[in-house]
């Protein structure tokens, strides 16, 4: 990974990110434990903690919301009517549960480039 200064930007947003469009689990640890000075070993269990708490959370229905980054809620979706592609037979595709996540309207304007 390489990072880029902009010359006369604040620290952190002066920051780019050069590389590949997938951040490891890795990296982001490495990240947070440069910006933060603390041990990566420490950064690592905290989020091995918070990805713990937030499945636990998920699965039991309940709503999780981050100020400035998004929410992460669970859907249900009906069991609909679909075909075997291959052989086109008519099938039931069975209802289930998928996680879904909304940007809050902070990210958004600044993935747009309006902040």
């Amino acid at each position: 990974m390489k990072l880029a200064f902009r010359k006369g930007a604040p620290w952190p947003y002066g920051v780019i990110l050069k590389r590949r469009e997938e951040m490891t689990k890795k990296e982001l640890v490495s990240m947070v434990a440069e910006r933060n000075g603390i041990p990566k070993k420490t950064v690592e269990m905290t989020l091995e903690a918070l990805s713990e708490v937030m499945v636990e959370a998920l699965l039991q229905g309940e709503k999780i919301s981050f100020l400035g980054l998004g929410s992460f809620s669970v859907l249900r979706r009906a069991s609909r009517k679909g075909r075997n592609p291959r052989t086109g037979e008519p099938l039931t595709i069975p209802e289930r549960k998928v996680i879904k996540f909304r940007p809050s309207k902070t990210l958004t304007e600044r993935l747009r480039g309006v902040r």
